[in-house]
């Protein structure tokens, strides 16, 4: 090889570059013959003979690219290897017969894949055989999917599963129903009393939950805006009764401040006691320059 293979890789990248001249350097080295595959300049007939290729990478760098025709296309969501696949499931180009082709896959990675695609959003369609799959796991990464409709988001709260709930609420919280919110909000496992806490309207719910072991359930329904104001003041005034140990109530002394439910005063009489550390911390660090000089 007469010239040094970045330079080359460089040439494979250039609009000028002639059809035959791609094909020559791909002959020359597999690293040049993926450099080609993945150019936007590469023609269809370039990138035909490349999707072609004994090496694996090559075909998946075709596979990818946004530039690869239909029918190509078709044929590499039919290659053996399983990461060729997942280049086309989540080429931005794929058209969506193909991806529901992928979506309908045995491998999960395959199917699984398709969350990972920029671009425009999966349809209903590809979406809707995710919801009917029988792995688990395909449920709960749908339930973790945005955008979703509020069709495939009424199906999904059907799910018993705590982890598609847990994703549910995560990512679509304002979405959902008061009662699927109140049904997560009384479960057992803290994380999701946590995230659906950010999201019921009970009050008489939320005044339980600002009293929750889980320190995480009490910071978030110390920040809803529908926890009863009797609430937050009772919790505010227990921390302000504790003032030797705030340090300990800070976290939930934070999230208080910053609901606007809270009386003024008492916002400020937290933020008062939150501002101090820092306040004694400037007020040493001033004392030992002095001590110094």
């Amino acid at each position: 090889m007469t010239q040094d293979l970045a330079s080359l890789k460089r040439e494979a990248r250039l609009k000028s570059t002639s059809a035959g001249r791609l094909l020559e350097l791909a002959a020359l080295d597999p690293q040049l013959s993926r450099s080609v595959a993945k150019s936007k300049y590469a023609s269809a007939d370039v990138l035909e003979q490349l999707s072609r290729s004994g090496d694996m990478p090559t075909r998946r760098a075709v596979a990818a690219n946004p530039s690869t025709p239909l029918g190509l296309l078709e044929k590499l969501a039919k290659d053996h290897q399983w990461t060729v696949l997942k280049a086309v499931a989540t080429n931005p180009s794929t058209p969506e017969h193909l991806l529901m082709l992928l979506a309908s896959h045995k491998r999960d990675s395959v199917r699984q894949s398709l969350f990972a695609r920029s671009g425009l959003p999966l349809t209903d369609r590809v979406l809707e055989i995710f919801l009917h799959s029988s792995h688990i796991e395909d449920r709960r990464k749908l339930a973790s999917y945005s955008p979703l409709s509020p069709s495939l988001l009424e199906q999904l709260s059907e799910e018993t599963d705590l982890e598609i709930r847990h994703n549910l609420v995560w990512w679509h919280g304002k979405a959902l129903s008061q009662e699927l919110l109140r049904e997560c909000a009384e479960a057992e496992p803290h994380h999701l009393r946590e995230v659906a806490a950010r999201y019921v309207q009970d009050p008489a719910l939320l005044a339980g939950l600002l009293q929750d072991q889980n320190l995480g359930v009490r910071l978030s329904a110390a920040q809803n805006g529908s926890t009863p104001m009797t609430a937050l003041m009772q919790a505010t005034q227990d921390i302000l009764a504790d003032l030797p140990r705030f340090a300990e109530h800070e976290p939930l002394a934070r999230a208080l401040s910053r609901n606007t439910t809270l009386p003024d005063t008492l916002r400020r009489e937290l933020r008062k006691h939150l501002d101090r550390p820092l306040k004694h911390l400037v007020l040493a660090e001033d004392q030992l320059k002095g001590e110094g000089q």
